[in-house]
């Protein structure tokens, strides 16, 4: 298959960029980064550049600058991820063949958010050579927004089911933070952002311990929103949580396994979302894992099957259904929690294996310049 010069375009804190990156280069292709914050990690192979600009720099100064880098690279495809970011970028550097991966809120929330917003989206969905929805619901916003297209097609990125296995202990990973053999451990590993509620896990948290107190919750203890991290960690405080709370810093991702596998219950509990990565990983190391009740998790989980739903509209709610879920998963035999976690990790093998989504993506990236070529011959 032939290699490719591809630039990813978006937040470099993304799981989701650094591990395509990592993905892409592992193939044998040239990869390069653009994006304005500092976060990683991204494989040695990987070519980051990093935009410097001044709060005081104009939006032209910096769309002049990410077309001169763009120019400079002269990649084979722009792939940019987030509508309202990476996309919003490349729809101005005028650089084709365009692609444009939709994670959720990017399409599902921004154009809400005012009139600019709306039609920068819909420019942007317009004018890419091809859009990769991670969800069939983000696929149908898309669709309602600017029409049915060839160009439209739901893409999952995957997992790679070998290094995110049931195999792997959790174990280490209890030593290395003290969690006791004995304690309920609770992990919470999405970013640290408002829209994934980690405020809202911390209120049901501080209820869950009045019934289960041998529970440890952990959770990122870095994240792109520090004023969201600074008031997370003044909660935990003002909650009494300190002593209950794990805060963790940024691991390898050959360690993750190792941390799903330390969890006795995995929450992933968003108010919108995608198709988000840490729910397939945990899943593909066949935990236990409570999403959130919409319609993007339901691809993926079946309530009390291969894991769970809960319906975060109120705190009530939301500490009634995760006691419930504690209740059951310490009552319920161990073979029974054995099949809900084999087929958590039967779902993800069957329908979200990075290999078979790495070779359709390559695939996808050679089409798309097959007919800009074809397009410039007949030209």
């Amino acid at each position: 298959m032939k290699n490719f010069k591809v630039i990813q375009l978006g937040y470099g804190f993304s799981s989701h960029i650094q591990r395509l990156s990592q993905i892409l280069s592992d193939r044998g292709n040239e990869v390069y980064v653009i994006t304005a914050d500092k976060f990683g990690p991204f494989p040695q192979n990987t070519k980051v550049q990093y935009l410097t600009y001044s709060s005081k720099d104009s939006i032209f100064r910096k769309i002049r600058t990410i077309r001169q880098l763009i120019r400079k690279i002269n990649p084979d495809i722009l792939h940019s991820h987030f509508v309202n970011y990476g996309g919003y970028l490349g729809l101005f550097s005028f650089f084709h063949p365009h692609v444009v991966s939709a994670w959720g809120c990017d399409v599902l929330n921004v154009p809400r958010e005012s009139l600019i917003h709306k039609i920068l989206v819909s420019l942007t969905l317009r004018s890419a050579d091809h859009l990769l929805p991670v969800s069939n619901e983000i696929k149908n916003r898309i669709d309602e927004m600017i029409g049915v297209t060839e160009k439209n097609t739901v893409f999952s990125w995957g997992v790679d089911t070998q290094l995110f296995s049931p195999d792997k202990s959790g174990q280490s990973f209890r030593e290395k933070y003290k969690i006791a053999p004995e304690a309920f451990f609770i992990l919470s590993p999405r970013g640290i952002q408002p829209i994934y509620n980690h405020h809202l896990i911390l209120i049901a948290f501080k209820e869950i311990l009045k019934k289960y107190p041998e529970s440890i919750l952990g959770m990122p203890g870095f994240g792109a929103d520090e004023n969201y991290n600074k008031t997370l960690k003044k909660q935990i405080q003002e909650l009494d949580l300190s002593n209950k709370v794990l805060l963790f810093e940024t691991l390898d991702i050959n360690e993750l396994p190792n941390r799903y596998n330390a969890a006795d219950l995995i929450l992933s509990l968003a108010n919108s979302d995608g198709t988000p990565l840490t729910v397939l990983e945990a899943m593909s190391c066949g935990r236990i894992v409570v999403g959130t009740a919409i319609d993007t998790i339901r691809d993926w989980i079946m309530d009390g099957k291969n894991g769970f739903l809960c319906d975060i509209s109120t705190p009530e709610k939301t500490v009634s259904k995760l006691v419930e879920v504690i209740s059951k998963i310490k009552e319920m035999p161990k073979n029974e929690l054995t099949e809900i976690g084999v087929a958590a990790r039967q779902m993800v093998s069957e329908n979200a294996d990075r290999e078979k989504n790495t070779s359709d993506l390559l695939k996808l990236y050679g089409k798309i310049l097959e007919k800009k070529d074809r397009f410039k011959h007949d030209n």
